[in-house]
């Protein structure tokens, strides 16, 4: 689904604490207006390439200290832009779960603690898989589950050369095979 952007209304509308130039956006398929947000506003709000529900943004240090599992958790500014694509039946893409820039180091460490030595393939492997898991099944608890299109699960794993990314610490802790 294509969204166009008209660029030719001035208005300014306050979202989630900042002020923005206010375009009609059309969704392509449904035909259908969707005022509000500007084109800026929802890359803001969503992230340039999908929702908010990159890595740093939504994993939870401190509650996963406290499980010994890693612990998902949606931001309000993520809630409120799931909610609003619900309610104005746009479809949505997911970018993106593992990824060597966007994942914080603590995730790959004994207890979540960047200060302690890196777990090793197996832990990382459990921790990758419920990762995964736990976004999906609170995506499906919170009835966004249906409205996404496509996820993007591994972003930038190679580089120009044609080799793996070697500063991953996806890469670093599972294997070639983390893919």
């Amino acid at each position: 689904m294509k969204n166009v952007v008209n660029k030719s209304a001035s208005k300014t509308k306050n979202v989630s604490g900042s002020t923005w130039k206010k375009y009609t956006v059309r969704k392509s398929v449904a035909g259908g207006k969707i005022t509000g947000y500007t084109k800026h506003g929802l890359e803001q709000a969503m992230g340039r390439n999908g929702i908010g529900v990159k890595p740093e943004a939504i994993l939870d240090q401190k509650a996963s200290q406290e499980a010994g599992d890693i612990v998902v958790k949606f931001n309000n500014q993520t809630l409120e832009m799931l909610e609003w694509c619900k309610t104005n039946k746009m479809a949505v893409r997911g970018h993106t779960l593992i990824w060597y820039s966007q994942t914080p180091s603590w995730i790959f460490h004994e207890d979540f603690d960047a200060g302690k030595p890196m777990v090793g393939r197996e832990v990382m492997l459990a921790r990758m898989e419920s990762y995964i898991k736990q976004v999906f099944e609170l995506l499906d608890s919170l009835g966004y589950l249906d409205m996404f299109y496509a996820y993007d699960i591994v972003n930038e794993a190679w580089i120009d050369n044609g080799t793996m990314r070697p500063e991953s610490l996806w890469l670093q802790t599972i294997g070639d095979d983390y893919l």
